[in-house]
């Protein structure tokens, strides 16, 4: 749901975690609206960028159990993604340099867009016990900017806050 305080417009955004293997991950964002009215950039080279949030961003925070630290995955329409892990509340962080992302970007004319995350990451067994935020930051093309997530914190749109946490998983099942 998009923060009471941004403009949603006409979008909506759908989320979905598959876990493959062991320390696989994928993230999967699907967002459907008025493509045209938000900055979408063209896919450019795969690669770790910071500070992605400043512009459209899909986001992945993931919780270790009983812990106050987190994880955080950012990922771009032109591809490029980053990974960072916090010890506490927006502090502690230190860039993950090695997880390995693959970014698929897909548009379907001018109203479906979907991003798949692929994540490895041998952390991901225990990251999915804890608790799980999932964010996306939409840049419209007016300048605006529209904040999402599954559930947000009373004030200004923060992903970090545990009240952006509101997803817990639980141990996956065994087949």
């Amino acid at each position: 749901m998009a923060h009471p305080d941004s403009d949603g417009g006409e979008f909506s955004l759908a989320t979905k975690l598959t876990r493959f293997g062991v320390d696989v991950l994928k993230c999967e964002f699907i967002l459907l609206g008025p493509l045209d009215q938000l900055v979408l950039p063209d896919i450019d080279l795969p690669q770790r960028e910071d500070e992605l949030w400043k512009t459209t961003c899909f986001e992945l925070f993931l919780k270790y159990p009983e812990s106050t630290a987190y994880r955080e995955w950012n990922f771009a329409p032109t591809g490029k993604y980053a990974s960072y892990w916090f010890e506490d509340y927006r502090s502690g962080m230190m860039p993950m340099l090695y997880d390995r992302m693959d970014i698929w970007p897909e548009r379907t004319g001018n109203v479906r867009y979907r991003l798949n995350a692929y994540i490895q990451c041998s952390d991901i067994p225990t990251l999915l016990e804890g608790q799980v935020g999932l964010s996306t930051i939409l840049e419209h093309r007016d300048g605006s900017k529209s904040y999402w997530a599954v559930s947000h914190p009373e004030g200004k749109p923060d992903f970090h806050h545990s009240d952006c946490f509101g997803t817990n998983l639980g141990a996956p099942s065994r087949a």
